[in-house]
């Protein structure tokens, strides 16, 4: 496994898998893929490397030879509709593998930082509906690029939950594309809100919690254990994905506290502390979204007891469990547990 690198001015970086769908976009064309991407200045090992991140100005600059290549303002449509999960590597195994489509989000929200630098996902549920927004760190990454990020997560929806699929509106912050505005709407079958204040997916509750017929819980657990280990031994990821990941590490322990927590991350509670308050959280904040997601998650496996869930998720009894969860859910865990097992209609 090698350690990602990164360019020596904190330029953003990003999976160099991420090639393979443009180059398979740009092959349909009748375009010679290797030779634009290596006269991109793309290493032939960021193509078969699992770990291999590749910094923004060479992800540009293949966007600007492709759109250019093949005269298509729609190019990045195009290459995120070539996605396959596995070109994500170990994450892209991880999210197949997911229960619904909002586990699936949550765990790219946790492992973002394995595939890029360049942005995190943040989830919440408003009015009935979930936003998936996309927070981005560089400012000058090509709009392609977005375009193609959107229409992967679209992708991922379709192949794992139903071809039908299609989001209740899209927000992106690009201005509309001359001679692609009407394209991105029908590739989305939504509306797309061109020129907004954010870069968001917008999913109704019913199919962000519907049961996904891939989901192979051991598969997802197998993976994310890789990806955990990886973000803590071979990546400097920011203080709130370290801090996550070790909270879903150590729950189960009993010795998940914010001392054994800063101790693990070489720091001082204190600045621990200081340190999610500039990323607009806290530990506690932390630790109740880590467990709610891991409950909600938890509780749709039928071979998992109430004890049990109480167990790995560190709370002292299984009443403690019941009272956080009527919290998160409005609903006690047995019984979110039996509608979960009823028969659809």
């Amino acid at each position: 496994m090698n350690q990602a690198t990164s360019t020596s001015h904190g330029e953003g970086m990003a999976l160099g898998l991420f090639f393979k769908p443009i180059g398979a976009a740009l092959e349909s064309y009748g375009i010679d893929s290797t030779a634009l991407l290596a006269k991109a200045g793309v290493e032939p090992e960021s193509l078969t490397d699992p770990w291999k991140l590749v910094s923004v100005s060479v992800r540009n600059r293949v966007w600007e030879l492709a759109v250019e290549a093949t005269g298509d303002p729609c190019f990045g449509l195009r290459a995120g509709a070539h996605l396959r999960p596995p070109m994500l590597g170990y994450l892209g195994y991880s999210l197949l593998a997911s229960s619904t489509l909002l586990a699936m989000f949550n765990r790219l929200t946790r492992f973002m930082k394995v595939v890029s630098t360049d942005a995190v996902h943040k989830v919440e549920e408003i009015d009935g509906e979930y936003r998936i927004q996309i927070i981005l760190f560089e400012s000058n990454l090509r709009p392609e690029g977005i375009d193609g990020w959107l229409m992967m997560l679209v992708k991922l929806c379709r192949d794992m939950y139903s071809a039908n699929f299609k989001p209740l509106r899209i927000e992106t912050k690009r201005s509309p594309p001359a001679g692609c505005t009407q394209e991105m709407e029908r590739i989305f079958d939504c509306p797309v809100n061109f020129s907004s204040n954010r870069i968001a997916l917008y999913i109704s509750a019913h199919d962000m919690q519907a049961k996904l017929p891939g989901a192979v819980r051991e598969m997802a657990v197998q993976h994310d254990r890789v990806l955990s280990n990886y973000l803590e031994k071979y990546q400097a990821p920011d203080v709130l994905t370290r801090v996550r990941v070790l909270i879903t590490k150590m729950l189960p322990s009993g010795e998940c506290s914010k001392v054994e927590i800063a101790n693990r991350c070489h720091m001082s509670p204190r600045t621990l502390q200081n340190r999610l308050s500039n990323a607009g959280t806290s530990y506690s904040n932390l630790v109740d979204q880590v467990r709610k997601e891991l409950a909600i998650e938890y509780i749709k496996q039928p071979h998992r007891g109430l004890h049990e869930i109480t167990f790995l998720l560190g709370f002292t009894d299984s009443s403690s469990f019941s009272r956080a969860f009527k919290h998160w859910t409005g609903v006690a865990p047995s019984k979110y547990k039996r509608q979960q097992t009823l028969p659809s209609s």
